[in-house]
C-alpha cells in the first residue's frame, strides 16, 4: 500500500490477526527521497497469549516432532512438567526469561536416568506468566510414538 499526500488522510492501514497472542509490529514511513521513520510497538490481540500443545510426538531423531513442546506467544516465563500415567514426574523444566530460540521440550526420556520412556501415554502441566503478568495453566495428555 503506497500512501502519498493525496491519499494520506483517507487511507487506513490494517492487518488482521487470526489467533490471539502478543506480536511485535513495525510500521515504516518513507518519504520521496527514500528516507524513513520507523515505529515498533507490542500489540496484544485477544487475551494476549496463545498456547498450543500437540497431541503426539515421535522422538526418533528424524528431525520431525522429536521433542514434545508447545507453540506459544505472549509468554515470558513458565514451568513445564511431564508425568507418567501414575503421576510421577519424569521431566521438569523452569524457564524464567524465555527467548524464542531456546530449546526446552521433552525428548521422551526420563530426566533422571536418560532412559527412554517406554509407555505410550503421558500427562503434562504447563504453568506460565504472560506479558500482562497473568497466570496461565494448561494440562493435558499426549501420546509418544516410537
Amino acid at each position: 500500500l503506497l500512501v502519498n499526500a493525496e491519499n494520506e488522510a483517507t487511507t487506513d492501514i490494517a492487518h488482521t490477526y487470526k489467533t490471539p497472542g502478543s506480536f511485535e509490529v513495525t510500521l515504516r514511513f518513507y518519504n520521496t527521497l527514500g528516507c524513513y521513520k520507523e515505529i515498533t510497538k507490542d500489540v496484544r490481540v485477544g487475551k494476549g497469549y496463545l498456547v498450543i500443545f500437540p497431541s503426539a510426538f515421535s522422538p526418533n531423531n528424524d528431525g520431525t516432532n522429536d521433542v514434545f513442546e508447545a507453540k506459544f506467544t505472549g509468554i515470558v516465563s513458565f514451568n513445564f512438567q511431564i508425568f507418567d500415567m501414575w503421576g510421577n514426574v519424569i521431566y521438569s523444566i523452569t524457564v524464567e526469561d524465555f527467548l524464542a530460540e531456546q530449546t526446552w521440550g521433552w525428548d521422551g526420556t526420563y530426566s533422571s536416568t536418560g532412559a527412554p520412556y517406554t509407555n505410550k501415554s503421558f500427562r503434562y502441566a504447563f504453568r506460565a506468566i504472560t506479558h500482562d503478568e497473568q497466570e496461565v495453566s494448561e494440562i493435558g495428555e499426549g501420546v509418544l510414538i516410537r
